[in-house]
Order: C-alpha cells, then sequence, then structure tokens
C-alpha cells in the first residue's frame, strides 16, 4: 500500500506496509524545491483568474508559485500544473500512486498544452537521493498515456523495495 507526501512543488510517494492507498500527508517526505518564478504568459494568465484581487497578485506570499494561500499543502504551482481550482479543496486532483500491472506506479493529470511546465517522475530507493528520472515532459513530450493522465510505472520496484516515487513541476523560463 502506498502513502503519498507533498510539499511545495513536489509530491512524493513510498510505500508503507500499512497505510491506505492515496494518504496525503503535506510537509513530510521531501525538501523544498527552489524555482525561479517567471512571469510566464501562460502561468500569469492563471494567476489574474485565480486571484482576481490584484492586491493577491503582488503578494507572492498569496499568489506566488510556492505559497499555499489555502494551508492545505498544495502549492499554486501544484494548482496551476494539476489543474486544480484554487478556491477548491483539491485532494482529489493530487496523483495517486497504485501497482498497475505489478508495477508501483503514479498517475496524474497533465495538460501537454502547459508549455511553460516541466512534469519529472523521480524515483529512488533512498528519499535523500533523487536520482533517477522516469519522465520528464522535456525530453518525453508524447501525449498523456491514459485520456488527460500520465501514468508512469517504475520498472525497479518489480525486484527493489522499498521505492520512492515523486512527482516535481517545475515552472520553465518562457522566451
Amino acid at each position: 500500500e502506498h502513502r503519498a507526501f507533498h510539499d511545495a512543488s513536489l509530491l512524493s510517494v513510498r510505500t508503507f506496509p500499512n497505510a491506505h492507498p492515496g494518504t496525503v500527508n503535506p510537509g513530510h517526505g521531501a525538501e523544498p524545491v527552489l524555482i525561479d518564478a517567471p512571469s510566464t504568459d501562460a502561468y500569469a494568465a492563471w494567476m489574474v483568474r485565480a486571484f482576481p484581487d490584484p492586491a493577491d497578485r503582488a503578494d507572492p506570499a498569496v499568489s506566488g508559485p510556492l505559497a499555499d494561500p489555502r494551508r492545505e499543502g498544495i502549492t499554486n504551482l501544484m494548482r496551476y500544473g494539476l489543474e486544480i481550482d484554487p478556491a477548491a479543496p483539491g485532494l482529489d486532483r493530487l496523483p495517486q500512486v497504485a501497482l498497475h500491472d505489478g508495477l508501483l506506479s503514479i498517475r496524474f493529470h497533465r495538460d501537454p498544452a502547459k508549455t511553460d511546465l516541466a512534469y519529472l517522475v523521480e524515483a529512488t530507493e533512498n528519499p535523500g537521493q533523487w536520482d533517477e528520472v522516469l519522465y520528464d515532459s522535456r525530453i518525453h513530450p508524447q501525449p498523456n498515456n491514459d485520456g488527460p493522465f500520465m501514468r508512469i510505472a517504475d520498472p525497479a520496484s518489480a525486484t527493489a523495495s522499498p521505492r520512492f516515487l515523486r512527482l516535481r513541476i517545475i515552472l520553465l523560463d518562457q522566451p
């Protein structure tokens, strides 16, 4: 069984023998990622829709990519990248981890048209050392393989245990 952890623009997942699938525990399991927050057109347009009050948009603690104004452990960047309504709870739209065809897999919503984002799925046996990239949308720009979702399997999970997975969403500089 699996428990998901997320922090900043990360969603980290590891297997736990007694956890319920999809259990979320914000603030544990991953170090925050420092992201240069360029004002890309797409993110800026989302920010205007998500935060109609100009004072909120001017306050990085409310509208910045790493801000979590709802205090649910879901940053604005995760909400933007996973298409989670900023005014709604959103836990049902977080990535899900499950065994799929005998392999530990992560399934997440991805909009291929969001070229200002990179989606990375990383795996490891040691959560202090994320050195295996299973998927990078900049390198593998294939269409989603599960409707509006991507499902990425960890081939090493067939023989190695425990395994950890995380989803990173990175806001890219745009020309």
